[in-house]
């Protein structure tokens, strides 16, 4: 399996990349794209560099996703690992700046707006012709909960995610003509570093935005590699959210 993942800051989160190792098993990886070196990168997962070399052949690199000449070199080298194949493109590159929008610097603003939409664009733009030339191939983006209705707080950020959850949308319907599929996650409250510690310390034990692990996404990303399927909801139960009720209708329910 080439897959080309990106993720932002360790700051911004953490994602979990799925690997096949054997025909029968499958390693889940903790996968930190931040300023890391092959060694941190490997402490991270709890395997050597060597292992991590030897079962992942992976290229690690520092990627700016809103920089258009520092992607396509991304890209580049990529394609040059992987002969132009490209089984997974996975825009996994996210920041969150909460807070009331009025209160808000632009600058936080524009930097949202740029790493999890302009970033997106770029990725998937630039990865059509590796994702054509591979049969079978996906494009798969991390959207969210907050994609779902529009959510006080996360203003900005949350139409970040509609616009990812529509873009996938229409491009599902478009690419069909390529033979790419074209799929999203709508995480909930990922236990990640994205999540304020104190939102984390707050998480209720049960109900749709209880405290999921990161590992229970990297199964869904799997998963979805294996499937049609348009919408994945981690938990399940957020697929509730997604419906013409309004918010507190559906969350008082």
């Amino acid at each position: 399996l080439t897959a080309e993942h990106t993720g932002a800051s360790l700051a911004a989160g953490q994602a979990q990349l799925v690997v096949p190792l054997t025909k029968r098993e499958l390693s889940l990886l903790r996968y930190l794209p931040t300023r890391m070196t092959n060694q941190e990168i490997a402490n991270a997962v709890y395997l050597s560099v060597n292992t991590v070399k030897s079962h992942l052949r992976s290229v690690y690199r520092k990627l700016d996703v809103t920089d258009r000449e520092d992607y396509k070199a991304a890209i580049a080298a990529f394609a040059a690992a992987t002969d132009g194949k490209m089984d997974m493109l996975y825009n996994n590159a996210g920041i969150g700046r909460g807070g009331p929008f009025a209160d808000q610097p632009f600058e936080d603003v524009l930097a949202v707006v740029q790493v999890n939409f302009i970033g997106v664009l770029i990725g998937i733009h630039l990865s059509v012709p590796l994702l054509k030339a591979t049969p079978g191939s996906m494009c798969f983006t991390t959207s969210s909960s907050s994609a779902t209705f529009g959510m006080p707080g996360i203003a900005v950020y949350s139409a970040t995610k509609h616009a990812v959850k529509g873009l996938t949308e229409a491009l599902s319907i478009e690419f069909k003509a390529y033979g790419i599929r074209v799929a999203d996650v709508l995480p909930g409250l990922i236990d990640t570093p994205i999540i304020p510690r104190e939102a984390v310390a707050a998480a209720a034990s049960d109900g749709m935005f209880r405290l999921i692990p990161p590992i229970e996404v990297a199964k869904v990303v799997w998963e979805a590699y294996h499937s049609d399927k348009l919408h994945w909801y981690v938990p399940p139960e957020l697929i509730e959210l997604d419906s013409s009720e309004p918010l507190e209708t559906v969350l008082a329910s």
